[in-house]
């Protein structure tokens, strides 16, 4: 050794000296060694809750969540209140849609048309001319596949309680010439009718709700009665009705 640093001399210093080479290279990762975690969000019955934990490592601030699922709704004294959170619960429905010929005020309906071997349900889901429709089967009499979109709530005329408006929300389906729509204020219909016809027409123009095949589309749709049986629409319309039971 010709040089040792540190010592004023130039001179070659004699005895026995250990050296150790180091590579400069990456850091290592950092692996994380979480601690227990602490719920930040509290799980109610309707909605997730959180837990959250932080790296041990004083030099690390990192942190991570995980999920606490919803705990649900609780109800052991069948008393339709949450035993947990005191909500009030709708019973589980045990009703079915079946064909109805009778309505009152309040009732919930489904109009389905035939179409082919195919039964279609007419949607609430209106554009500017026509109703939408989707798939639905019968089983023993009883609709199969509703959807919260297919069902309307009948209100009863003031005047004629034989005659309803088809209500979805806050909103009424009104006919105005060949198009559908959904307004404050509806039209009337005579839902015991062959095709849901509608009860306020002027003069002798009846229409209908009718149905049709539309590039192999099938929508609902407002025709004169002269068009019935025509050009591929169609009047075969059932109007089934929730019961219960």
């Amino acid at each position: 050794v010709d040089k040792i640093a540190g010592y004023a001399t130039d001179k070659p210093v004699e005895g026995d000296y250990s050296f150790q080479f180091y590579v400069l290279g990456a850091k290592p990762a950092h692996v994380h060694t979480w601690d227990e975690g602490v719920v930040t969000k509290e799980a109610t019955c309707t909605e997730d809750g959180v837990k959250t934990y932080t790296c041990t490592d004083p030099d690390c601030n990192a942190t991570k969540t995980e999920v606490i699922e919803a705990l649900g709704h609780i109800d052991e004294d069948n008393d339709n209140i949450c035993d947990r959170c005191k909500a009030e619960l709708k019973p589980a429905a045990s009703g079915k849609y079946v064909p109805a010929t009778t309505f009152a005020d309040g009732d919930k309906i489904v109009i389905v048309a035939t179409f082919g071997d195919n039964l279609y349900a007419m949607t609430t889901e209106i554009s500017s001319k026509a109703a939408g429709s989707a798939l639905v089967t019968v089983t023993d009499g009883a609709l199969n596949g509703v959807a919260d979109n297919m069902v309307w709530t009948l209100v009863a005329d003031k005047d004629d309680s034989t005659v309803f408006y088809l209500q979805v929300g806050a909103k009424q389906l009104s006919v105005s010439s060949t198009s559908l729509s959904l307004e404050d204020v509806g039209s009337k219909f005579d839902v015991s009718a062959e095709c849901v016809k509608q009860a306020n027409q002027t003069g002798t123009t009846i229409r209908e709700l009718m149905f049709r095949d539309s590039g192999g589309n099938a929508v609902f749709k407002n025709y004169a009665n002269s068009n019935k049986g025509t050009n591929g629409y169609s009047s075969a319309i059932t109007v089934y009705k929730y019961v219960e039971g």
